[in-house]
């Protein structure tokens, strides 16, 4: 009873706190002694039309906390001066705002690995479904690069999300997108969820490009989900047809890539073979794909060498 009243007074300071700073940056903007709250980022951003993509969010720390109040069109997770952006966060402001959204990754030196620069998130529950357009794009994040090479990929993915404190907990995903027609993900690692990315019904027009899904940062060590993707949705593409689109799908423990139901689904260019080293899938994968009735995807998954350790 005691962590849980002190729980609620602390996020009541926290909000308490975060409206008094609007409240001083107000203030100040009609004295005319400080540029505008939102360029400031102190405060929402003017409503955009449905048509109009909104400024990017980023995420600059790798904690979990969610956000103070997803409705005022600022990523904040915390009360301190710094404005605190976790990717759980993010999602629930880009769900709350108006358009399409892109959530963009520049998480601070601190909360990376020091010797990989590899930033690590770690949700404690299933992140927040994503329930409007958004693109989230890992590529952004400092040190990152989009794979180059027509065979394999020499890409470097700086952002991981590892689902080890919520695999306990049944049917939880790193990813799910609901309603979410036309969002993008790119160029992220997600390993050890019962299922890396789930599309539901419903959710159509999107693109799963450019990720690690069931490895490690390096894509040379199995860390599987239970499946990698889940597909119940249709017309989504995974992969593409440039070298930056390809995925790397291996490593995980049931199916790569899982086609439930939905029609018109492509994967184009995804490679199952993982390694550097070696031009052979990561040795936990069972299959690469499955269907249960008749197939509902076109395309093919490739197994194409990778290019040298860049």
């Amino acid at each position: 009873m005691y962590q849980a009243a002190t729980s609620k007074a602390l996020r009541l300071r926290r909000k308490a706190a975060r409206k008094a700073r609007v409240a001083l940056a107000t203030a100040l903007v009609a004295a005319g002694l400080v540029a505008p709250p939102s360029v400031a980022g102190l405060v929402a951003p003017p409503a955009h039309a449905a048509t109009t993509t909104n400024p990017p969010i980023v995420v600059n720390w790798n904690g979990d906390w969610g956000d103070l109040d997803p409705n005022d069109g600022v990523c904040d997770a915390s009360a301190a001066t710094s404005v605190d952006c976790t990717l759980r966060a993010a999602i629930e402001v880009a769900n709350a705002r108006t358009g399409p959204d892109e959530i963009d990754f520049s998480v601070r030196e601190a909360f990376r690995d020091p010797a990989t620069g590899v930033a690590t998130i770690k949700p404690d529950s299933e992140l927040p479904a994503i329930t409007a357009p958004v693109k989230i794009d890992g590529y952004t994040q400092q040190g990152a690069q989009e794979n180059t090479l027509l065979k394999g990929t020499n890409a470097k993915i700086k952002i991981e999300l590892d689902g080890t404190n919520v695999t306990a907990l049944n049917h939880q995903s790193g990813l799910q997108l609901i309603g979410s027609s036309g969002s993008v993900i790119r160029g992220l690692v997600i390993n050890r969820f019962q299922t890396g990315i789930v599309l539901e019904e419903g959710t159509v027009n999107n693109r799963i490009e450019g990720n690690f899904i069931g490895t490690d940062p390096t894509g040379t060590q199995a860390l599987g989900n239970d499946y990698g993707l889940y597909l119940l949705a249709s017309g989504n593409t995974i992969g593409g047809t440039t070298p930056a689109s390809r995925n790397v799908i291996s490593g995980n423990d049931d199916v790569g890539i899982y086609v439930g139901a939905g029609e018109g689904n492509r994967c184009l260019a995804t490679s199952s073979a993982p390694t550097r080293a070696a031009p052979v899938p990561l040795a936990t994968t069972s299959t690469g794909w499955a269907w249960p009735t008749s197939p509902r995807a076109t395309g093919s998954v490739t197994a194409p060498r990778r290019g040298p350790t860049p």
